[in-house]
């Protein structure tokens, strides 16, 4: 027994692993010439008992000299643009097998190294090329590895560096593919200068590679710029590109008129057309805005990215308005934007939307008035991004008592009448609260039920305040009387009526707005309820064509018309398909103006009255007047007549937000008719028709309809139904108040917090929305009453809301 237990013991020491490799890795020198090519020698030797699979395709083995930098192109993309990378190429599925025992090698070439005379040391780690050769994906023992090498490079003359590539010149042209292939490689690499002529052959019969183009851009000298233009000459398209590029990297002067000549070239590929374009922007100067500038015109869409790209690049104070004009609803806008910020180190962006137009006209304003003087910035100096400080929200307190869910109540649909795959609007009461999860629409019909796809809300959770649900009627409901419930946390409502009609062809009945603007947002409304997923057809004054994605909702089919537009008559038909064939719609004619227009009268029509001299806000748009808001963001300044009898008094809007306007002094208490006017530039529109308006006999205070909190802003406080009992705050915290403020400007308001020890006088700044505020360093925690009122003391100080600190 106890020699049968020892047999087994030494025959499981003496069986080697089923698979197991050793590695090795070492220098092919000793020492190397500075210039000359430097290979890592990967040695693996096979100590298992079983076979493996090996290829230099399945290792994934990296290099680093420590303390050198890694060679990298001239960045021609912009601050905000990443560099190209390069794919790797792998080879066939039946590799060579190692034996047991056997050792085969890997041969690396280093690369994106320019290493002067010195000592380093080069870091070799990761996993060799070998794996097993029933099941490629399981790793093979040993294979991972990491050692660190002595790299010793010495100073040498042209002469010895041209006898150390002797060799290699030879093997480049010999009959071994192998030998060739790693001399090539190895001269491309290095790209000594002496080596330039060799180097545009191959560059010239690799018809699929481009490390040998990219070799000639980094040798940047006159001879091998030359070979570049004229393998662009006589490449194809995926060739000619890369030529661009290596030129574009270069960014020499004398290359400013074939860079041009190729940008110009409608014949010529887009991609070599966008790297000429970012090559000039890399040689920079008025020159380079120019021919910019004159390829706008007639250049593709990727193209002009390409060239707002370039322009940011150039350095020049000239690129700011060309930029400038490049602004709209155009694939190039993030490029536009961009570029502005890094010539300028300037936000000009905020993703807002409204109309590019009134932004151009603005901002070129601005840059005529401060051009002159202000700084303009290279790539080399990109803007940092701005910091955003960490900001936690506070935990919200919790409810000892939920309020119950109730039954829902639904008062109204829109439409009445509606065919599947469109969208019907439910007005009513307990519809949904805060967990959507708990809701859903079903059409019934026989006991057979379809749920319906929610598209939206609106209204608040209170169970007094009128919700209204948007859902999509079912694609499975037919053609005829439907029961439509909701469900909501289990609890149904009473069913309603809803006829379901067949789908038939779209018919277009309006637009609105009846003259709408370019990028302005426009409704058409159908003569039957359109259906999800159907896009209009456009053609304006010039015959230009575009093909629009529209959002479908109870209220008509929306969509934004493009921001370079013809004006005059355009005509757009509606599409969709059905059965695979597409369906038009009759074309419906209306006109596009550029022209200023009144805002609509609701806009001051829900102005909040108060006393002659006090300020009141024209009312931004909503959803149902999204007019209202295109308009005040286009025009360069609004206007409001106030008349009363036979005084007329004209005042124009201020403030942050171009909402805020003053009640004439000395107008009686009473009625006073408002009508309203927009100018662009020296343009005016129209007057509005007229709407009533109230002046009240005595001053009106501050009020504050909802407060905001951190820079996140997210919705802390707001009066009536469930108001909370505090804002969480620490010390620092901004808050925004937005309200009514019957004063010029912010300035102009008194707001306080009061302890139970101390009072602190807050300051406002004016803020898209609002008033902003920003709780004292020193507050203690505690309660905080906040107060506000007006520095006049027209008004007493009215407490809104308790603040916490904590």
């Amino acid at each position: 027994m106890l020699r049968a237990f020892v047999c087994c013991l030494l025959l499981l020491h003496a069986a080697p692993a089923a698979a197991q490799v050793e590695i090795d890795a070492h220098l092919d020198k000793v020492q190397y010439l500075a210039g000359e090519p430097i290979v890592i020698v990967v040695d693996v030797r096979n100590t298992g008992g079983e076979a493996v699979a090996y290829s230099e395709s399945y290792g994934d083995v990296s290099f680093s000299v420590v303390g050198a930098s890694r060679r990298v192109p001239p960045n021609i993309f912009g601050c905000y643009s990443g560099q190209s990378s390069r794919s790797t190429i792998g080879f066939g599925s039946h590799p060579p097998l190692l034996a047991p025992g056997e050792t085969t090698s890997f041969k690396y070439l280093l690369k994106e190294y320019d290493l002067v005379a010195g000592q380093y040391s080069l870091a070799v780690s990761g996993r060799a090329g070998v794996q097993r050769k029933d099941s490629g994906t399981e790793p093979v023992p040993g294979a991972q590895f990491q050692r660190t090498l002595s790299l010793n490079v010495v100073a040498a003359s042209d002469d010895e560096l041209r006898r150390a590539f002797a060799p290699r010149v030879s093997d480049a042209d010999g009959s071994d593919p192998t030998r060739r292939y790693a001399a090539r490689a190895a001269i491309i690499e290095s790209a000594p200068r002496f080596l330039d002529t060799l180097i545009a052959r191959f560059a010239a019969e690799d018809q699929y590679g481009i490390a040998a183009i990219e070799a000639l851009g980094r040798l940047a000298t006159t001879e091998s710029r030359a070979q570049l233009r004229n393998l662009f000459a006589s490449s194809r398209d995926s060739r000619r590109s890369a030529t661009v590029v290596a030129l574009a990297r270069v960014g020499h002067r004398d290359d400013t008129e074939f860079l041009a000549g190729v940008l110009h070239d409608p014949d010529v590929d887009t991609g070599s057309r966008g790297y000429a374009a970012l090559g000039l922007g890399h040689i920079g100067g008025e020159r380079a805005v120019q021919d910019l500038e004159r390829a706008l015109p007639t250049a593709p869409s990727d193209v002009r990215s390409s060239i707002a790209t370039a322009l940011g690049n150039t350095r020049s104070r000239t690129a700011v308005p060309v930029l400038i004009g490049m602004f709209g609803n155009n694939p190039a806008q993030d490029a536009v934007c961009s570029s502005l910020r890094t010539l300028t180190h300037r936000a000009w962006c905020d993703n807002s939307g409204g109309d590019p137009a009134a932004y151009r006209r603005r901002w070129l304003r601005w840059w005529n008035e401060n051009g002159s003087s202000a700084p303009v910035f290279g790539q080399d100096e990109c803007p940092a991004e701005p910091a955003v400080a960490p900001y936690v929200a506070a935990t919200p307190p919790v409810v000892a008592h939920p309020r119950k869910p109730r039954v829902p109540r639904v008062t109204s649909l829109k439409p009445e009448a509606a065919a599947p795959n469109s969208v019907i609007e439910i007005s009513g009461y307990e519809l949904y609260q805060e967990d959507w999860n708990s809701q859903r629409v079903l059409f019934t019909q026989n006991n057979v039920e379809q749920v319906a796809r929610r598209l939206g809300s609106r209204g608040s959770t209170d169970p007094r305040v009128l919700q209204a649900v948007e859902v999509a009627v079912p694609e499975a409901v037919t053609a005829g009387t439907w029961l439509l419930v909701v469900e909501n946390n289990g609890r149904r409502s009473a069913p309603v009526t809803v006829s379901i009609i067949e789908v038939s062809d779209p018919v277009i009945v309006g637009i609105s707005p009846a003259r709408p603007h370019p990028a302005q947002l426009v409704r058409l409304s159908t003569e039957r309820p359109a259906q999800l997923h159907s896009s209009v057809e456009l053609v304006d004054a010039s015959h230009a064509q575009w093909r629009i994605e529209t959002a479908i909702s109870s209220r008509g089919i929306t969509f934004a018309l493009p921001d370079e537009v013809a004006e005059g008559e355009a005509i757009v038909r509606l599409s969709r398909a059905q059965n695979g064939v597409e369906r038009f719609s009759a074309p419906l004619t209306f006109f596009v103006t550029s022209d200023p227009f009144p805002l609509n009268p609701r806009a001051v029509a829900r102005m909040m009255p108060v006393a002659s001299g006090q300020w009141t806000d024209v009312i931004d748009y909503d959803d149902t007047d999204f007019d209202i808001g295109f308009e005040l963001g286009r025009a360069d300044r609004i206007e409001v007549e106030f008349r009363q009898g036979n005084v007329a008094v004209i005042n124009q809007t201020t403030g942050h937000d171009r909402l805020h306007v003053q009640v004439p002094m000395g107008l009686a208490p009473g009625k006073v008719s408002v009508r309203t006017r927009t100018w662009i530039e020296q343009t005016a529109s129209e007057w509005s028709a007229p709407v009533r308006f109230r002046v009240l006999a005595r001053p009106v205070a501050p009020s504050i309809a909802w407060i905001d909190l951190g820079p996140t802003r997210d919705l802390a406080w707001w009066p009536g139904t469930n108001t909370p009992a505090f804002v969480p705050v620490k010390p620092g915290d901004s808050l925004v108040l937005h309200g009514l403020f019957p004063v010029a400007r912010a300035v102009d308001l008194r707001i306080q917090v009061k302890g139970t020890r101390a009072t602190y006088e807050l300051s406002p700044t004016e803020v898209t929305g609002g008033v902003e505020v920003v709780m004292p360093a020193q507050a203690s925690p505690g309660d905080w009453r906040l107060v506000i009122g007006t520095r006049e003391g027209l008004t007493p100080l009215k407490e809104v809301a308790t603040l916490r600190v904590r």
